[in-house]
């Protein structure tokens, strides 16, 4: 199976990279508004405001699933490295933790999203 041109496992790994470099974006991010409440709590204040908008609930279910992916891409490199075996079976490993990742992220989405609508 390929897609975009190169092998499934070439693809996910890319993506799990920058799913973990999203994530240390974030909590670098997370550090400096934290700190805010130190410096200028009023300023902190309305950063928390501007977290509690439509357009930053949607941002923070985006890092959830890169956090999510992250967790399962960990998972199945664990499962191959303890199990040689699972090796062999890759791509149905694959495709079974990318069903278990769209069921998460589909139960995700109806608490975090729908009340946007």
């Amino acid at each position: 199976m390929r897609a975009a041109g190169r092998p499934l496992g070439t693809t996910l790994s890319l993506v799990n990279r920058v799913c973990g470099v999203a994530v240390l974006l974030f909590l670098l991010l997370h550090i400096a508004e934290t700190s805010l409440v130190l410096f200028s709590p009023r300023l902190y204040d309305a950063t928390m405001d501007a977290f509690r908008t439509p357009p930053m609930v949607v941002a923070e279910f985006l890092l959830i699933a890169a956090v999510v992916y992250h967790l399962l891409w960990g998972l199945l490199v664990m499962a191959i490295e303890v199990a040689p075996r699972t090796a062999r079976r890759r791509t149905s490993v694959w495709w079974g933790l990318g069903v278990g990742y769209a069921a998460a992220l589909a139960a995700i989405a109806w608490i975090m999203l729908v009340p946007l609508l």
